[in-house]
């Protein structure tokens, strides 16, 4: 059955009312319905749009989902936009191609799922610091659309985003470990500083894979990195303890006062406010400083982060 055929079955009367009975247990609101296909070992459910129920504590924002365990479903291609899962069990699931977007999480563990060519824009698939931290393990969002989500304060392992759209998304507060990317990564942010003292680093980044990736404006802030492989088609520079590097450039830049001086005097000062975290590492990439400004203003910028890494060394004057 075409994806169209599977969510035509939902619209006859019968499958109305499967759906309404299918979105209640999905809620936690009643027992699985006994007349569900499966398929390939999983509840059929595909082509489903969920049916948004009022939670039953008054506070609690309409679309809720809580204490919930959602087992072995199959939902390639169902509706389920701006979704709220609290305190939910997701493992052996199937999301495809699914429109989850605004989807928020909070509290809940995701393992062995599928979220390939799912619709993720603008989802919040994190926790503030005043919940448990969710888990995500053995996920897939290859080729998912994400842009503007926020991975926050949350733990990933053996997660591909490989060719995932991530533009804009940010990954903050988070523990990364066995993580994939592929493909070009644009505007992303990768904040890593402890989510409580913001002044050292929280969870280094390991055995992060950015080998098949392309980078455009992508920014670290407050990290280490362990294992981790960077874009192999593009040069870049790696400088521990960059706080104190960057301080050294600002110094050899006094009474500079040529425009590419400015332009790098004015990027490093911000970046000091931001990163904090003296034990952290910078990493730049040549070419963002390339389209900025052109390849001398690249060759500028990096001959002075190469001297100031190798001055903060103790191996330059």
């Amino acid at each position: 059955m075409t994806m169209v055929e599977l969510r035509k079955r939902w619209d006859t009367a019968e499958g109305r009312a499967l759906a309404a009975a299918v979105s209640a247990w999905l809620y936690g609101r009643a027992r699985r319905p006994r007349n569900l296909d499966s398929i390939d070992g999983r509840h059929d459910l595909r082509g489903l749009a969920m049916h948004h129920l009022q939670s039953q504590r008054p506070a609690t924002i309409y679309g809720t989902v809580e204490n919930a365990r959602w087992k072995d479903l199959d939902l390639r291609g169902a509706s389920l936009d701006h979704m709220r899962w609290s305190s939910v069990e997701v493992g052996g699931c199937l999301f495809d191609g699914a429109s989850l977007d605004g989807l928020r999480v909070w509290e809940s563990s995701i393992e062995h799922t599928s979220f390939t060519r799912a619709k993720l824009e603008g989802a919040l698939i994190g926790a503030g610091e005043k919940y448990p931290r969710n888990q995500w393990r053995h996920v897939s969002f290859q080729r998912a659309k994400m842009r503007d989500a926020i991975i926050h304060n949350a733990d990933l392992d053996d997660v591909d985003f490989s060719n995932a759209d991530l533009k804009g998304a940010s990954f903050r507060h988070s523990r990364l470990e066995g993580i994939r990317f592929a493909g070009p990564l644009r505007d992303v942010l990768f904040e890593n500083r402890d989510f409580v003292t913001v002044t050292s680093v929280g969870h280094p980044m390991r055995s992060v894979d950015f080998s098949d990736s392309e980078f455009y404006d992508v920014e670290f802030r407050g990290s280490h990195f362990d294992s981790v492989t960077f874009p192999t088609s593009q040069e870049h520079l790696l400088i521990p303890r960059f706080p104190s590097a960057a301080r050294w450039v600002l110094h050899r830049l006094e009474g500079d006062d040529s425009e590419w001086s400015r332009m790098l005097t004015a990027m490093l000062s911000g970046g000091l406010v931001r990163l904090s975290a003296e034990d952290s590492t910078g990493f730049f990439i040549r070419d963002d400083f390339v389209r900025w400004e052109g390849e001398g203003f690249a060759d500028f910028v990096f001959d002075l982060l190469r001297s100031a890494s190798l001055a903060i060394a103790g191996e330059a004057p």
